[in-house]
């Protein structure tokens, strides 16, 4: 979540929260990431399978949306 909080509004590659979450070179567990994110989005978002923070940016990452004033 960190990451996240540090890089608002900016898209995350898969391949960069593999390296920093778990400092090895990524090596395609997508579904180790989905899940971790799934468990992120039940605790922030009302509804987790439409979520309005942590989206998915099909084919390059995740990004934290925050909206600015």
């Amino acid at each position: 979540m960190s990451l996240f909080a540090h890089n608002q509004n900016q898209i995350i590659s898969k391949e960069k929260l593999w390296d920093k979450v778990w400092g090895e070179d990524y090596i395609g567990f997508d579904n180790t990431i989905m899940v971790h994110i799934r468990k992120i989005r039940e605790k922030l978002e009302d509804n987790p399978s439409k979520p309005e923070y942590i989206l998915t940016i099909k084919g390059l990452g995740y990004k934290l949306a925050v909206k600015e004033d």
